[in-house]
């Protein structure tokens, strides 16, 4: 009965109090209070089944999975339930009751602190959980160091550090990264090189030890050494030294070093690289990117980075939508198209056309000829156009039957040869749609584009005067 109830309860809602005070009343079986600690979203719920557990005397039973050979008793239940339901002075207190006091939940406990800024309480827990006769292990150590690093303690951190080596821990290569953040936040950096150094020689570093010690020497005023590092990381194996393919943390660690040395040089270098790699979607590197640029007095790329960011960034969101198999529509598609005609951006917007032939979004198949097929037909045009690539341009305008044509076709396609200087194909283009579309009158967006081409030929034909007379 229970299990019917809990199905037909939204996951979002919680429970009913009527569902628990209907389960619990009858209930003599740790089985059923499992299942409801499982769905509980609410505090005052869970603490009414704690206490019917507690009535009933269940706490020390355990509960056999039926997926599984494992079993964890009820205690282990209600401490996950008052997490999930954000109680951890109650998760705290029936820990502190559970013998013995697994691991798994002071580190659980410690890490919500660290990530919720209670840094002094998750080191308080560090300390209470060994009267209880639990000791620290190598993922409680990491959260530790970040509490002492973003503190800052220098002191504690030590302290902790001088745990580390007598628990045996000192070359596990996360307790090893999480010492390197510690002292480069506490500015320590000769002893955060000095744990990096030793842990690359023993071959178990990574790209997050990596990416701690290049913050660590911008942090501590060093930017060239930065620089260096992030050098070697991608290169050939040299003296024990593995290379490692730097990510979005590390470019965005190792730019501020180049803005400090207005390395305009190495910044370019490290721009290419975010772009060959796939890296310069994401919102901080292209910040950190504009941010260098600026900073070294680029004014003009930090625009085109920022205009660059504005297509990128759209593109990455479309990319998430096909890999989640969400299927974008005509109306994603013509964002995307009008994106890239903003900035130029030409083989993105390709891929876009792409997308649109493959999903069937340019088929004049509505009724009135007044769909979502038209508008991406009149938004191709016009990407096209805005990147210089005419020819292709014309090739979907005249692939559009004529009576399919509506003003927006037309005046994207001339307004493309005028702004570009191509003053003869835009006016014998407008003189056909004068002639040849009369049920389509140009409107004022039209006869501006129009006015553009004449004022460029009445240049061009001052210009040859001009020539002919010097």
């Amino acid at each position: 009965m229970l299990s019917h109830l809990l199905k037909a309860t939204p996951r979002s809602k919680g429970i009913p109090f009527s569902t628990v005070a209907l389960a619990t009343s009858t209930a003599n079986s740790p089985l059923p209070f499992a299942s409801l600690l499982k769905e509980c979203k609410s505090l005052s719920n869970a603490r009414r089944i704690h206490q019917q557990i507690l009535t009933r005397g269940l706490l020390s039973h355990p509960i056999n999975s039926l997926s599984s050979s494992s079993s964890s008793s009820m205690g282990t239940e209600i401490l996950a339930a008052y997490l999930a339901c954000g109680a951890p002075g109650d998760a705290l207190s029936m820990l502190e009751r559970l013998s013995p006091s697994p691991i798994f939940w002071w580190n659980a406990l410690i890490r919500q602190d660290v990530n919720q800024g209670h840094l002094n309480h998750a080191l308080f827990l560090c300390g209470h959980m060994q009267q209880f006769g639990t000791k620290p292990d190598h993922y409680t150590f990491p959260f530790l160091l970040k509490a002492c690093g973003e503190l800052p303690s220098f002191r504690r951190g030590v302290a902790i550090h001088a745990v580390v080596c007598r628990d045996g821990f000192e070359y596990n290569v996360f307790v090893c990264n999480a010492l390197v953040a510690m002292y480069a936040r506490c500015g320590a950096s000769e002893e955060a090189s000095r744990i990096f150094y030793e842990i690359t020689k023993k071959g178990i570093d990574d790209i997050i030890s990596w990416n701690s010690m290049v913050a660590a020497h911008v942090k501590s005023g060093n930017p060239h050494l930065a620089l260096e590092l992030f050098g070697k990381m991608s290169k050939s194996p040299n003296d024990n030294v593995r290379p490692h393919r730097s990510d979005i943390i590390s470019l965005v660690n190792v730019l501020p070093a180049c803005a400090t040395l207005r390395a305009a040089s190495e910044a370019r270098q490290i721009h290419c690289h975010s772009l060959k790699n796939n890296l310069f979607a994401d919102l901080f590197v292209g910040n950190a990117i504009i941010d260098v640029y600026a900073k070294c007095g680029m004014m003009d790329d930090a625009l085109k980075v920022f205009e660059k960011g504005l297509v990128m960034r759209p593109l990455a969101s479309f990319e998430q939508m096909q890999q989640s198999g969400s299927d974008p529509n005509a109306v994603t598609i013509i964002s995307l198209l009008s994106a890239c005609a903003a900035v130029g951006a030409l083989p993105q917007g390709m891929e876009t056309h792409a997308h649109a032939l493959r999903k069937c979004l340019m088929t004049w198949n509505d009724d009135d000829g007044e769909g979502e097929d038209r508008m991406v037909q009149n938004a191709l045009i016009d990407m096209y156009s805005k990147c210089k690539s005419f020819n292709v341009a014309r090739t979907i305008f005249d692939s559009i039957p004529l009576i399919e044509k509506n003003v927006v076709t037309w005046t994207v396609m001339i307004g493309g040869y005028a702004q570009h200087g191509d003053a003869n194909a835009a006016l014998e283009l407008f003189s056909e749609m004068l002639l040849n579309a009369s049920s389509v009158p140009p409107n004022p967006f039209t006869i501006s584009c129009a006015l553009m081409a004449c004022a460029f030929d009445l240049q061009l034909s001052a210009l040859v005067d001009r020539s002919m007379h010097m």
